[in-house]
């Protein structure tokens, strides 16, 4: 039977070998967690290696890719999480990693008052946006007693997946609603149509193609649409290894996600659910939807009005904000102006609450959609150009014609 090994979630970076002092003095190895292996697993940034434990003021990191960042640092904490990262995360090592990192290892010492005894966990932190590229469990949870390798199947020779043989069979189906069709492909045949919704979630529907028709129910007989078929098959080998990674594939539209551009003739519908694919680890379990897309990216335009119909929930108080964490930065004893919105503005499905909005020259081109009482569950809101000539005042246009008209015929 192929097995499954215990993955380490984490993150860490190193820059050669060397030897390390500490006040003068050769690092000791007394901590249980020497010569631990650990894997990371990537969040974003298609963070990916293997790091090494190797002695109590260090750690060495190998076969490590990153895409660069704003600000990144090794940063620790005695508990994961997203509460404890963003509030109790020290830094643990003064070099930062913003560059591009391409299938390379290297050696990265602690700080000196830094012990394994104070790191529950280890991560790549972007300081700047608040962003996990790797988020491990805690170190105190590991059992050194059963073995010092953490490592998956990816990395190393397979030992429990020697002579482990896969075969699969392929089917491709295609298709359209042709009424007066006289092709009888399918026919009687079960057809299953997969993908992803809106909202981020997969689905599968099976189809049972009675007849070359739309379909329809006639004194309870069916009929269905007609697709083509085609079938194909191939072992899969589990034994080989293969590790053909070669560095993180940089591209243009790396960070796309969803976008929704304001419309002034239609309101935008804010509520929470399920946080899937959160665009900037680490984040609550719950996060807004605009318009039932997680977190989008919001388009507006300078000028025009923007229409919100909150539904989120009371305890969700939706505002714009240029503080990227929101939760009401003062709390944090930093500045942030609130440019819509606030602690009145939530509502339910049965009782909503309504806010009207229009950036105005005053506007950042960037900005928030967050909540007064939760840290991260919202995320960009973009101001473009257009729609400005509308929030020139009368007074400026009246100088700006009264100067034109002073040049005379």
């Amino acid at each position: 039977m192929c097995d499954q090994r215990p993955v380490f979630l984490g993150s860490l970076v190193l820059m050669g070998f060397f030897l390390f002092y500490v006040n003068g003095e050769e690092c000791s190895n007394s901590s249980s967690l020497i010569g631990h292996k650990f894997e990371f697993m990537m969040l974003q940034h298609q963070l990916r290696g293997v790091f090494t434990v190797v002695d109590d003021c260090s750690f060495r990191v190998s076969r490590f890719d990153m895409l660069s960042g704003s600000d990144v640092h090794w940063l620790g904490a005695m508990s994961s999480g997203f509460e404890n990262m963003t509030k109790d995360g020290f830094v643990i090592y003064d070099q930062k990693l913003n560059q591009t990192f391409k299938t390379v290892s290297f050696i990265v010492q602690l700080m000196g008052n830094v012990t394994w005894d104070k790191l529950g966990v280890v991560s790549v932190w972007d300081l700047l946006t608040a962003s996990d590229f790797a988020e491990p469990p805690p170190l105190e949870s590991i059992d050194v007693t059963v073995g010092k390798s953490y490592i998956s199947e990816a990395f190393k020779v397979p030992t429990m997946f020697d002579k482990c043989y896969v075969d699969i069979g392929l089917e491709a189906t295609t298709g359209w609603a042709k009424p007066n069709s006289t092709s009888n492909l399918m026919l009687n045949a079960d057809v299953l149509v997969t993908g992803i919704r809106e909202d981020g979630f997969p689905f599968a529907d099976d189809f049972y193609i009675m007849k070359s028709s739309v379909c329809s129910v006639k004194e309870g007989t069916a009929s269905g649409v007609v697709e083509s078929e085609n079938f194909g098959h191939f072992s899969l080998n589990l034994s080989d290894h293969v590790d053909e990674c070669l560095g993180p594939l940089d591209a243009d539209n790396k960070y796309a996600q969803d976008v929704i551009i304001a419309d002034a003739n239609a309101p935008l519908i804010v509520t929470a659910g399920p946080s899937v694919h959160y665009p900037n680890p680490p984040n609550p379990l719950k996060v807004l939807y605009i318009n039932k897309k997680e977190a989008p990216v919001l388009k507006v335009e300078g000028g025009v009005l923007v229409k919100f119909l909150i539904e989120a929930g009371h305890e969700v108080s939706f505002y714009m904000t240029s503080d990227f964490l929101g939760g009401n930065a003062s709390l944090r004893n930093r500045a942030e102006p609130i440019y819509a919105g606030g602690q009145e503005t939530h509502g339910v499905l049965a009782s909503l609450s309504e806010l009207v909005w229009a950036p105005n020259k005053n506007t950042p081109d960037e900005l928030y959609y967050n909540s007064i009482f939760q840290e991260k569950i919202g995320w960009k809101v973009h101001v473009v150009e257009g729609g400005l000539s509308r929030i020139c005042t009368t007074t400026v246009l009246i100088q700006m014609i009264s100067k034109l008209s002073s040049f005379g015929p």
